[in-house]
């Protein structure tokens, strides 16, 4: 369904350059306040205070979001991954859905494993279809093990914390397998994620596979590694590739990238020291890179979008306005921006937005 936005606000023209172009003439920014829900986390029964969620999962309606979404030519389908709350702490459904107009998403397969975000993408190499996401890396998979060990880093990492991980490559969406899931990206005892490695964004350009993923020092920091395979990875050796300052001085953590012109641009996501609850209140910014390892922030001052309907954060206090783990889809003429953003009920729920690639405006409402 449409959801209605919040009061109208005046429109901004932006125009994205065509790939044969040049110069990039104007920032895109997506207009949030019209958008399709794509999914919502699950009702939750009311339960006593003290016998809730964790702190940052909705108590009533969970969480929905963390999307990863692709269209594939071949098939005429668009794939998206995502995530879903489920009973227990941190226990999250991982979903794969398909669509034939990108907004209405059917599940072909659904797992209950401790998750955040997944990458989806297709190898242009040999067309099959890779999935990564992060785990905890002794319980994520249902007390299920992963190899190899991870090394113990400074104060933190060992067993429980967060790993990347991928399943064997199949040739559709359908056909994964939890059972082969592997560690290809772990924490670095004396880097700049030694603490933690997760919610990877993996783009292939030339005969290069690029990994954004959160990596967790004292602060979650964008880090990036590098794979002529897609299996085995090499992290930056200038990692954080963006690190903290302006107005995202506690977190900067990777959103996606979408190509424009001679350079591309990187959408990222973070929050303020002085917001209540940064942990779980994130905000989206901009920024440009021409060779995919330098990215230059163009908004360190303040983020381009927050969530247009805020809610309160899980425990009061002030509101959650979070939109975060966003993903695009280009197509001929728009471009499909899917995220995760608060709502006013208290919960965070899957959202796309449309915007056509002529004038940057939304499509009229339908």
């Amino acid at each position: 369904m449409m959801a209605a936005g919040s009061a109208a606000q005046p429109k901004k023209s932006f125009r994205l350059s065509r790939p044969y172009e040049k110069i990039l003439a104007s920032p895109l920014v997506p207009d949030v306040t019209r958008y399709d829900v794509i999914a919502r986390g699950p009702d939750r029964v009311e339960k006593e205070l003290g016998k809730r969620v964790p702190v940052g999962w909705c108590d009533r309606h969970g969480i929905a979001g963390s999307p990863s979404a692709m269209y594939d030519a071949d098939s005429g389908e668009f794939w998206l991954t995502y995530r879903a709350a489920a009973d227990g702490p941190r226990i999250c459904e991982l979903h794969i859905a398909k669509s034939r107009d990108g907004k209405k998403f059917t599940d072909v397969k659904v797992w209950n494993i401790t998750n955040e975000r997944s990458c989806l993408m297709k190898d242009p190499r040999t067309g099959k279809f890779k999935l990564y996401f992060c785990t905890p890396q002794s319980f994520g998979l249902g007390g299920r093990k992963l190899e190899p060990p991870v090394p113990v880093g400074r104060g933190g990492g060992g067993d429980n914390w967060w790993v990347i991980c991928k399943l064997d490559d199949v040739d559709s969406p359908e056909n994964f397998q939890l059972e082969t899931a592997r560690i290809v990206l772990q924490p670095t005892p004396s880097g700049a994620d030694w603490f933690y490695a997760k919610d990877p964004y993996v783009v292939a350009v030339g005969n290069r596979f690029y990994m954004y993923y959160i990596g967790r020092g004292r602060y979650e920091q964008c880090c990036m590694a590098t794979s002529l395979d897609g299996e085995k990875w090499v992290q930056h050796p200038s990692n954080p590739v963006l690190g903290q300052g302006g107005w995202h001085d506690f977190y900067t953590r990777p959103g996606c990238i979408v190509p424009a012109g001679n350079l591309y641009l990187f959408y990222y996501e973070g929050s303020n020291r002085e917001w209540v609850a940064p942990v779980y209140s994130i905000a989206t910014g901009l920024a440009i890179t021409f060779d995919l390892e330098h990215l230059i922030d163009i908004t360190p001052d303040a983020p381009i979008l927050k969530s247009p309907t805020p809610g309160q954060t899980p425990w009061g206090g002030g509101p959650n306005f979070t939109l975060r783990y966003m993903d695009a889809v280009l197509l001929d003429n728009r471009i499909l921006y899917y995220y995760e953003a608060a709502s006013q009920e208290g919960c965070n729920e899957l959202r796309v937005t449309e915007v056509a690639l002529e004038t940057g405006a939304a499509p009229p409402k339908t």
